[in-house]
């Protein structure tokens, strides 16, 4: 497919997950909210719901990002050496994924939305990875943009993942093999906290970190909030979390490794 296609594919799915998720709530689908399913699944590693506010961000980068390589790709001699051929086709169809994950949460299809989950995650994974080779031939501000989007972007969808199989287990009535749910909910923070390690150690990649770090705030929030049983395990490890990463990043920054991205 040609390069201009992809980028018209690209504004296209931008568009379409826009509408989707607005009208999520608006209609809403199925006649429920998105937090009302949410509601149905309690479980320790559910977040505060300020935590979504981060939706608003990631979409106003996805915009910017959209509108960018749309611009690059029309003005552009060499159209291989843009950030729409770069990406190929795994940014729409992270589009296409995210949209039908909506569509399979608000008509309670728990199953089909961790294996949505799952394709959204990889195909981000996958234009993660291409513009991270695409920013060794073009460092320019469409790249640098595109980067930090889908930085963003992979961060928040890699807590989401945990945060859908914490869902898929309540749906499934999971044991936890006589663990109790403090002690699992402690497991998966410390996974979400080891991927932002890795981002900063390996990628130097402070976008996808703080993410994570804002991942731990919501956590935490909610399980210190007013009128919730108290966790502190689960507090303290968001808590350690947060300061672990934060620190991780500053040290980075002061030894003059600034983010790659």
């Amino acid at each position: 497919m040609e390069v201009k296609s992809w980028a018209a594919l690209n504004m296209a799915g931008t568009a379409a997950v826009l509408a989707v998720n607005g009208l999520a709530n608006a209609l809403p689908i199925n006649g429920v909210t998105t937090g009302a399913v949410s509601d149905r699944y309690p479980n320790l590693f559910a977040p505060a719901g300020f935590t979504f506010g981060i939706w608003g961000l990631i979409y106003s980068l996805l915009v910017v990002f959209a509108v960018l390589q749309w611009r690059e790709q029309r003005h552009r001699h060499f159209t291989s050496r843009t950030v729409a051929a770069a990406l190929g086709p795994w940014y729409f169809l992270s589009c296409a994924a995210n949209a039908a994950w909506i569509l399979a949460w608000h008509h309670d299809r728990i199953p089909w939305t961790m294996a949505l989950m799952v394709v959204l995650l990889l195909c981000l994974v996958q234009a993660y990875r291409r513009l991270e080779l695409h920013a060794y031939v073009e460092r320019d501000k469409t790249t640098g943009i595109a980067r930090i989007a889908m930085s963003v972007y992979l961060g928040w969808v890699s807590i989401a993942t945990i945060a859908n199989a914490a869902v898929l287990l309540v749906a499934l009535e999971w044991s936890g093999w006589g663990l109790p749910p403090s002690w699992w909910t402690v497991l998966v923070l410390v996974a979400g906290i080891l991927l932002g390690a890795a981002s900063v150690l390996f990628k130097r990649d402070f976008y996808y970190a703080l993410v994570v770090v804002w991942a731990l705030w919501g956590i935490y929030s909610k399980r210190s909030a007013p009128g919730m049983e108290p966790e502190p395990l689960i507090a303290g490890a968001a808590v350690a979390g947060m300061a672990f990463l934060v620190l991780l990043v500053l040290g980075k920054i002061r030894n003059g490794k600034g983010s790659e991205i």
